[in-house]
């Protein structure tokens, strides 16, 4: 590409999107930042390990994918129309990142103020896993659709990037160092596994506070979504 090319380009991405360079490191931080506090809560080793503890039903772990899949499809369905109103996305964004973190505190302080039974801890957990991955659904549909405002497409293999090199690299150094402390006791420290998992979260929420967004015109109501939407 010569010169005048990649100037012309420079502009129009300066003019498409505003704040760009902002809001990629805002992007990277908040994704880096899910990283470690998912690590915390790993679907393949430290949930199963946990529910392990409290039972032994095969019925209560074939729950969590069920609810993961419901949780990851159904908000998308549902307030796909809605998001794409909004004249900006980023509160919807931090809102629903802050539902991330808002489950795994709540059940590490039911963990460490009470003492509970153990069918009542394992359904305190499976409703609160729900509305994490309620969460988790309508916080991905605000990701892709903000990210396709904010960043322009040649910038968002940087952004992932950033987010995967970084953030992986993290979350090994970090496991490497805290898991074996915290799965060497009997019973292992879960309450302050999933304190960690709520920090990094709520963190990563709180950055998206820094995004830069301008008001775009609301999209309209698709065809098939009319009979469904809420005036």
């Amino acid at each position: 590409m010569n010169k005048n090319a990649s100037d012309q380009t420079n502009g129009h991405s300066v003019e498409s999107y505003p704040h760009e360079k902002r809001n990629l490191i805002v992007f990277a931080l908040n994704q880096i930042l899910m990283r470690l506090g998912w690590m915390f809560k790993s679907e393949s080793v430290v949930i199963p390990a946990f529910i392990d503890v409290y039972t032994s039903s095969g019925t209560i772990r074939g729950l969590l994918p069920l609810i993961l899949r419901i949780g990851q499809s159904l908000p998308q369905f549902l307030v796909a129309q809605r998001v794409a109103r909004m004249p900006t996305k980023h509160g919807f964004f931090v809102f629903t990142g802050f539902g991330f973190a808002i489950p795994w505190f709540i059940l590490s302080a039911t963990l460490s103020l009470t003492r509970w039974s153990s069918n009542v801890i394992v359904a305190v957990f499976l409703a609160l896993c729900t509305l994490h991955w309620l969460a988790v659904g309508c916080n991905h549909l605000a990701n892709g659709t903000l990210q396709g405002k904010l960043i322009s497409p040649e910038k968002r293999g940087r952004l992932l990037a950033y987010s995967n090199i970084i953030g992986c690299t993290l979350a090994i150094g970090v496991a490497f160092y805290l898991l074996p402390r915290w799965f060497s006791v009997s019973p292992p420290r879960y309450a302050v596994l999933f304190a960690a998992t709520a920090l990094f979260f709520g963190i990563a929420a709180a950055v998206s506070f820094g995004f830069r967004e301008l008001p775009s015109q609301p999209e309209g109501t698709a065809p098939f979504f009319r009979g469904f939407s809420v005036n």
